[in-house]
């Protein structure tokens, strides 16, 4: 995963779950909407940390692209959650955009973990 990218999610998601409500009706919405958003960054981060801890270091190449296949679950489970999830008008936008590095980021981690795994590489191969 390039850097930048998980800088983006990490940069959306704050920028989501901090937003807050005025005194307007939408204050409640915003109420509930950003406590679900938390939540979801949370468990997202915590699911990955946890599926890392776990695993230790990988024991060669497969292993590693396997790894980077279940990190693109994680993602991808994120994305879902957030879509199940209504925003408030003033956070649509920020929202859909937060879905889009979601399905972005489990996409390029999946595709790269598929094709480290299925590269018939051993660890020496990759090394050199």
């Amino acid at each position: 995963m390039r850097a930048p990218l998980a800088l983006a999610v990490v940069i959306a998601g704050i920028a989501l779950a901090a937003c807050g409500g005025g005194s307007s009706s939408s204050e409640t919405a915003d109420d509930e909407y950003a406590p679900q958003v938390r939540a979801i960054l949370s468990a997202f981060i915590a699911a990955g940390s946890a599926g890392l801890e776990q695993q230790g270091s990988p024991k060669g190449v497969r292993a590693a692209g396997v790894r980077l296949i279940a990190l693109g679950a994680v993602g991808d489970e994120a994305a879902e959650d957030l879509r199940a999830l209504t925003p408030p008008p003033s956070a649509r936008a920020a929202h859909d955009q937060l879905i889009g590095a979601f399905a972005d980021y489990s996409s390029e981690v999946s595709q790269v973990g598929g094709a480290i795994s299925f590269s018939g590489l051993s660890l020496g191969q990759a090394q050199a």
